[in-house]
């Protein structure tokens, strides 16, 4: 394997702009050593009933797609599912049509700017050829502020579990989705992909993991050992990580090892979960000190060792490979993963 050594401040500041376009490592499948395949479970879909709402009127946006936003939920025994907006960007190629899912950065909020990147470098390339549904709405799956004011260690654990819940109920409103799509008289819903990016990829991973329908995927500085990750990550979580520990009397590992306990059944090293390597790619970034090192890996090995590339660049500054920084390579490279498993 062919690293990119920095040995000076200007090489090191070209890569993180360039963001993959120089400093990359791209590992195959199974690269390293034989990987079984496993077979995903045929999911259980008896237990929700999916919705899909058309919203206002379609409007055009090129010569070759119109959008129009969509509300999707649904109702399951114990209640409605979160409700989540979505903007549906139709091609007019003579379907029956793939459809890409995108889910945004999606933790205590939406932030669009990978996700937004990806449709319009797809809208533009695709011909009308390929549908897109952009998620661009919807409650936070993760409630930092009820974190951080826990009162004592049951509220917190309590708090943790209903982030679990969140994302489990949430990964079933995406699976309504593709139900849609296998309705809809344009789509093809035995080529439907889905992309998520950074906590936003832990749902979509928690979608591709109980779901064997989704014909791809890719998971874009997604996390996994997500114990590891709340206690390794800076900004709203290293805020609520410090509130915790001086208020419970924690030390780091007793926060860590409780965290990563509670939200095993959503973390895609732990929870009950299959994925086909052959149809999934994995991107990362290799100064993420966000998702470190183990965690990227256990991300890789659980999902079988899929198509992987490192960029030289931290978790934030990764995402430049899907600008015009970083000449669109992250964009260019998913686009075709997408192309190679819906079109050809």
């Amino acid at each position: 394997m062919t690293r990119f050594p920095l040995h000076s401040s200007s090489l090191t500041l070209l890569c993180l702009m360039l963001a993959g376009c120089l400093g990359s490592i791209t590992r195959g499948p199974g690269e390293w050593h034989e990987t079984t395949l496993t077979e995903p479970p045929t999911p259980e879909i008896t237990d929700y009933l999916p919705a899909a709402t058309p919203l206002g009127h379609e409007e055009v946006v090129s010569d070759e797609y119109f959008i129009q936003w969509m509300l999707f939920g649904g109702e399951t025994e114990s209640g409605p599912l979160p409700a989540l907006h979505a903007r549906h960007y139709r091609g007019n190629h003579p379907g029956p049509r793939p459809l890409v899912i995108l889910v945004p950065v999606w933790g205590d909020g939406m932030y669009a700017f990978p996700s937004s990147s990806l449709q319009r470098h797809i809208v533009r390339r695709a011909g009308g050829e390929i549908d897109v549904l952009e998620i661009a709405g919807g409650a936070p799956l993760i409630r930092w502020d009820q974190l951080g004011q826990a009162p004592d260690p049951e509220s917190f654990i309590e708090q943790l579990a209903e982030t679990v819940e969140r994302y489990r109920s949430s990964a079933l409103t995406i699976r309504g989705m593709l139900d849609w799509a296998e309705r809809h008289p344009e789509l093809d819903g035995s080529r439907v992909a889905i992309v998520g990016f950074s906590v936003g990829a832990l749902a979509a991973a928690n979608v591709l993991g109980t779901d064997e329908r989704f014909r791809t995927g890719a998971l874009i500085m997604g996390p996994a050992e997500l114990g590891t990750v709340f206690a390794n990550c800076g900004g709203r979580s290293g805020a609520v990580r410090e509130q915790v520990l001086d208020r419970l009397d924690w030390s780091l590992e007793e926060y860590e090892t409780r965290v990563g306990e509670v939200l095993a059944p959503a973390d895609p090293a732990h929870g009950d979960f299959r994925f086909d390597p052959q149809r999934l790619l994995i991107m990362d970034a290799m100064l993420d000190r966000c998702i470190p090192r183990n965690s990227r890996r256990a991300l890789w090995e659980t999902t079988g060792r899929p198509k992987r590339i490192s960029f030289i660049a931290s978790h934030r500054q990764a995402f430049l490979s899907q600008s015009v920084l970083g000449l669109h390579f992250g964009n260019r490279r998913i686009y075709r993963f997408l192309r190679e498993h819906l079109l050809e």
